[in-house]
């Protein structure tokens, strides 16, 4: 004969299987998304907005969605082709020059537009500039004039 489970065990059994539960579904949820970049995020939920709605509304919005993207990688590529190798193999160096950092940031934001969640994935194209400028710190100049002319071009 059985014996009778209590209260006390029954919420023991139910808390085990519902840890057991929330931890596959998480590695689930984590599993889908992984190979997502965070910066992309804006542009997948426009997508599935257009998916399940595509309204004039919905659609306009991934055009300009795409179009601000587009322009910022022509705009970058550009500006910096000498370092287009080092930023796709991952290698730009570290910064260690902030006050150009800073500068280069400034008169981009000034001179074009406020860097966003996808414009940001450039600014290592910033600290490679400005870690390569040390060596010849009076092109800093022509560099900041350089931003100024590829942000009036577009």
């Amino acid at each position: 004969m059985s014996k009778k489970k209590t209260a006390k065990e029954w919420w023991h059994s139910i808390k085990h299987h519902a840890k057991k539960w929330i931890k596959s579904e998480i590695k689930h949820v984590a599993n889908e998304v992984t190979g997502i970049d965070s910066r992309d995020v804006n542009l997948h939920q426009m997508y599935f907005n257009v998916i399940q709605d595509p309204s004039v509304e919905n659609m306009n919005e991934l055009a300009e969605e795409l179009k601000m993207r587009a322009a910022v990688d022509s705009r970058f590529m550009k500006l910096y082709p000498k370092h287009l190798e080092a930023i796709n193999s991952k290698t730009t160096p570290l910064p260690t020059d902030f006050d150009c950092l800073r500068a280069m940031v400034s008169t981009y934001e000034t001179e074009c537009e406020k860097l966003n969640d996808y414009s940001l994935k450039w600014v290592k194209a910033f600290v490679a500039e400005c870690e390569g400028l040390k060596s010849f710190p009076e092109a800093r100049v022509q560099s900041l004039t350089n931003i100024k002319s590829a942000c009036n071009l577009m």
